[in-house]
């Protein structure tokens, strides 16, 4: 997990993705570096999963976006002052990057790169996840406006579209989630300072898919560029309960087999992870063979209690248009 500044962070991946902003999804590698099938694949954000199911735990007002607005941090914003040179470029207003300061935007990301836990970063899941993006069955927006100094409002959520990614609406199955961002000229942080978002949900609905995807105490860190619009990290996590409702369809496995190592008969999802949850609760497992001090990949954290496992990823998004 990142240690250091939101700031550093930012520059840490503006540094870091600069050179790839503009390379395309990874070409399909069908190859499984995993073990105990024909491994990974997966959604801890997404993946082509296929019917959701409950599994045996059951179910799972804006700113003016004119560029003179003010920015709030002293910064001119468009209008030539007194002290401007006659050149007709406006210094007060170099941010730098050659971008106008920021007052708001709204972003789709149109990248999605598993960093961690390893056995989401395979070439399987990655092109996976990628292909729900560029089929517009997975739209995760990111809404910033109202930008006081160097705080902002957000939203972010799932959203659909009618109009081939024209425009967006917020989708209605999932509520989006709105609060307070850092905002600069350079980038954001959601939230602001050291928080978390409590909980982020993601329903993907499309070819034999569906599924409802939850991500708890999610952060997203951004800075801003031309194309793409933004490069960024997020992390959070998925506790094991939630994993083992997201069937995998392609692969015959739930995300929570997936993630623990754990997977029983292919295609029968309900015995996934029954070894992991019974050494969870202090139960002899199933499968005599297993041994829980040895055997599958234990969810690293927790969330209020719950085992979940700590995810992260880098992203790519571009504008987009709200609807209205």
């Amino acid at each position: 997990m990142w240690k250091g500044s939101r700031e550093e962070k930012q520059q840490e991946t503006g540094n870091r993705q600069q050179a790839t902003g503009n390379e395309k999804p990874r070409p399909w590698r069908f190859s499984f570096p995993v073990s105990c099938f024909l491994l990974p694949v997966s959604c801890c954000f997404f993946g082509v999963l296929a019917c959701a199911g409950t599994g045996k735990h059951g179910g799972g007002g804006d700113a003016d976006s004119d560029s003179d607005t003010d920015s709030g941090t002293g910064t001119g914003t468009g209008t030539e002052s007194d002290s401007d040179s006659e050149s007709g470029t406006e210094s007060d207003t170099d941010t730098g990057t050659g971008l106008e300061p920021f007052a708001r935007g709204t972003f789709r990301m149109t990248n999605l790169t598993f960093t961690s836990p390893e056995v989401l970063t395979d070439d399987v899941v990655q092109n996976l996840v990628q292909e729900n993006i560029d089929e517009l069955v997975l739209n995760w927006l990111i809404d910033l406006r109202d930008r006081a100094g160097d705080e902002c409002a957000f939203t972010t959520g799932a959203a659909t579209t009618a109009d081939g990614g024209a425009t967006y609406a917020w989708d209605l199955v999932s509520v989006p989630v709105e609060g307070t961002a850092d905002c600069t000229d350079a980038g954001f942080g959601i939230p602001a300072g050291d928080g978390t978002i409590d909980l982020v949900e993601i329903p993907v609905e499309g070819k034999a898919i569906s599924f409802l995807f939850r991500i708890r105490e999610a952060t997203m860190v951004g800075t801003f560029g031309v194309l793409p619009a933004v490069t960024g990290t997020s992390a959070g996590k998925i506790t094991a309960v939630d994993a083992d409702t997201i069937p995998l369809g392609d692969l015959g496995a739930t995300l929570c087999g997936l993630l623990a190592d754990d997977v029983g008969a292919l295609d029968d999802y309900d015995d996934d992870c029954d070894n992991l949850f019974a050494c969870l609760a202090g139960d002899p497992p199933p499968d005599a063979a297993w041994d829980c001090d040895v055997d599958g990949t234990p969810p690293d954290s927790d969330v209020l209690g719950e085992p979940a496992w700590t995810l992260e990823a880098d992203f790519r998004a571009n504008d987009a248009t709200l609807a209205g």
